[in-house]
């Protein structure tokens, strides 16, 4: 499951594009141009729709034609069932108009019914496609929720759709999304990696400490994606006053980072318990491992998304990851077949690292952070 999952994760990049960041700082500029805010919507909601229809046809035509994929061709569509969600799920659109609390609300509903059908109709290993098929079914049913809740938002305005338009909206977003693909090559990659090189067995060692550092990195990020529209609108007019958002959200991030791996760190043996039971050893080590992430991503995010991307320097940070994608995968083929788990759980780590050590430099260098 989480090897299908990840794989299915490169699918739902294709299809979001970059626009979580491009369409989010258009919403964020264009927020009192309601004529220009629902073309927006329109071409950019488009333009998902045709992404998500040609990356579900090529992945269906890879699960059926490449050997290794087709025993797992149910299992693979049924994942990525799930990138539906996201593309009816308008979370640009709430980010750019800084109404996030829509959102989260219906995320975190949608998120407990979801667990709770998991616990009442999954049983056993064999109910695999069962349990992709409930989170995808719950996910777009929030999505669908939230697509009605943002049309409610915009203004009623007769604007047709634009095959024009939505192709100029994946050209602008076309280096986001190579941001986004890179980034992948040292997320999305190492489960799928991993799998090839060790086997399924060390995926799903690997899988639930990746996933738990990952949340815990992504609440302090939501933090983040709070902030990034205010300081993406101030940017344009008035810089110091985008320096002091920035320097506030990295104050906070740092310190929220450094308790949370703090706390992945020194409890890692009795998440794992919790979590997957006391007979499971293995993902111990690799959290401990993956531990510093909360940290380390919450600082990083600040110096690219934050900082880097809001004044210019879009391509800077795509020569970063995209470096580090690369570093990350040379470092899973040499490390994977040896230590398994571990070795990949290694080769995040030291990713990670050089990420936040190089977006910083930059930042430090530059002065981007001096008023």
């Amino acid at each position: 499951m989480a090897f299908a999952q990840a794989l299915s994760g490169y699918f739902g990049i294709l299809t979001d594009w970059g626009f979580n960041l491009s369409a989010t700082r258009q919403v964020s500029i264009a927020r009192n141009d309601p004529n220009k805010l629902n073309r927006i919507f329109l071409d950019i909601t488009l333009a998902k729709f045709a992404l998500f229809a040609g990356s579900f046809c090529l992945l269906a035509a890879l699960a059926w034609t490449v050997p290794i994929l087709r025993p797992e061709a149910k299992v693979l569509l049924a994942a990525n069932t799930a990138t539906f969600g996201s593309v009816l799920f308008p979370g640009w659109l709430f980010q750019g108009l800084e109404i996030m609390y829509r959102a989260a609300a219906i995320q975190i509903v949608g998120r407990v019914l979801g667990t709770a059908l998991l616990l009442i109709f999954i049983h056993s290993p064999e109910d695999i496609i069962k349990a992709l098929l409930i989170q995808s079914g719950v996910g777009i049913a929030a999505a669908t929720l939230a697509f009605i809740s943002a049309t409610a938002a915009l203004p009623t305005l007769n604007l047709r759709l634009s095959a024009k338009g939505a192709w100029s909206q994946i050209t602008q977003g076309t280096d986001y999304f190579l941001t986004s693909a890179s980034i992948s090559l040292y997320t999305v990659t190492n489960s799928v990696v991993l799998g090839f090189l060790a086997g399924k067995s060390e995926v799903a060692f690997f899988s639930p400490a990746e996933k738990i550092t990952r949340a815990a990195s992504d609440l302090i990020g939501a933090y983040g994606q709070a902030t990034f529209p205010a300081i993406e609108y101030v940017a344009v007019n008035d810089r110091g006053r985008a320096v002091h958002l920035i320097r506030k959200s990295l104050k906070f991030v740092a310190g929220a980072g450094i308790m949370a791996s703090f706390l992945l760190s020194a409890g890692a043996s009795t998440i794992v318990e919790i979590f997957f039971g006391s007979r499971i050893q293995q993902p111990i080590t690799a959290m401990m491992i993956l531990a510093p992430l909360p940290l380390l991503i919450a600082c990083s995010n600040i110096f690219a998304v934050q900082t880097m991307i809001p004044f210019g320097m879009s391509k800077a940070v795509r020569h970063i990851v995209v470096c580090a994608g690369l570093i990350n995968v040379a470092l899973l083929i040499e490390l994977a077949p040896k230590y398994g788990a571990k070795g990949a759980a290694l080769s995040v780590l030291v990713t990670e690292i050089g990420v936040t050590l190089a977006t910083g430099y930059i930042v430090l260098s530059r002065r981007l952070l001096s008023k």
